[in-house]
């Protein structure tokens, strides 16, 4: 028990010690914990470290916390202390935030959600990932920082893939690179004739995509990935100047983590269709919005947790 006094304001802390705090989506199973010492005075956890992401899920659970490296969060009736220690010029520039922007770790954080290896290791995951060790363990310590990734042990990792997938939903980039935009009567047809252009390697996303993953709406607009070449206009695909006149956009992107490095194909009306890495399957879902792509897009993620 520790009592705080602040000007006129004082206020009794009831204090948890742990020697590692949750990860950001595990901060919810210290609720008991939390319930608990509310008995005996304003719940306040400490530990050796908390990260600004952790800090910011202990105080949304209606936490105070502080650490020994002198940051805190401390709130009671009539009292906020907060502190963040700055860190060294030059410190953290690579992990500003949680998800890499280069392909090489987008491809790793694609492999943590859709299909980790079990139990996951840093060589382990380079191997699944198709990346080096060294930035695969860059990637993991990235995570980490901002609580998204814990030690299970000296040599293994643990991460939440469904905590992973909504970081990923919400904060990546998109694919960037080159775009053309299509119409097409039949996106069933459309979907044929790009995967018939082999020289380009051209996968297939939006909700062509997501419909053989996730079977839920018709779908109305197509999304189509090319490692390289176009995709030139035809009887099926009629070229656009304008996204607001398409519904097919066909992108040579930047981002080649886009592309799965197996094979994943769907099979349905439109024949077997190679289809984009899968993740990147539910973001183009997301961003093309709408209440009905909400709900099939829930399915879609329920779809990659149990994938593996």
């Amino acid at each position: 028990m520790v009592k705080l006094s602040v000007g006129d304001a004082s206020a009794r802390f009831a204090v948890e010690t742990k020697s590692a705090v949750p990860y950001v989506a595990h901060v919810p199973r210290l609720d008991a914990d939390r319930d608990r010492l509310r008995r005996l005075g304003n719940p306040l956890l400490y530990a050796p470290r908390v990260s600004e992401g952790q800090g910011r899920a202990l105080t949304e659970r209606g936490w105070s916390w502080i650490d020994e490296l002198g940051n805190f969060d401390l709130r009671a009736e009539g009292i906020v202390l907060r502190n963040r220690i700055p860190r060294k010029k030059g410190e953290g520039k690579r992990s500003a935030k949680a998800l890499p922007t280069g392909s090489v770790g987008l491809r790793v954080i694609r492999t943590l959600i859709a299909n980790p290896p079990e139990p996951i290791r840093t060589s382990t995951l380079a191997a699944a990932a198709g990346t080096s060790a060294p930035r695969t363990s860059q990637v993991l310590q990235q995570l980490r920082t901002h609580g998204h990734a814990a030690r299970a042990s000296n040599s293994t990792w643990d991460v939440d893939r469904a905590a992973l997938l909504e970081l990923f939903l919400a904060d990546y980039r998109g694919p960037g690179g080159d775009r053309r935009w299509f119409y097409a009567l039949d996106l069933a047809s459309a979907a044929r004739a790009i995967v018939e252009h082999r020289e380009c390697e051209p996968v297939i996303s939006g909700d062509v995509a997501a419909d053989l993953l996730a079977p839920r709406r018709r779908p109305s607009h197509l999304v189509a990935y090319v490692r390289h070449g176009e995709i030139e206009e035809s009887d099926v695909l009629v070229a656009t100047t304008s996204g607001s006149e398409a519904n097919i956009a066909v992108i040579q992107p930047s981002d080649r983590s886009v592309f799965p490095l197996a094979p994943l194909h769907g099979s349905g009306a439109t024949g077997v269709i190679p289809l984009a890495e899968v993740t990147q399957v539910a973001w183009d879902l997301l961003r093309l919005g709408g209440q009905d792509r909400l709900e099939q897009i829930e399915e879609l993620k329920a779809w990659i947790l149990r994938s593996r």
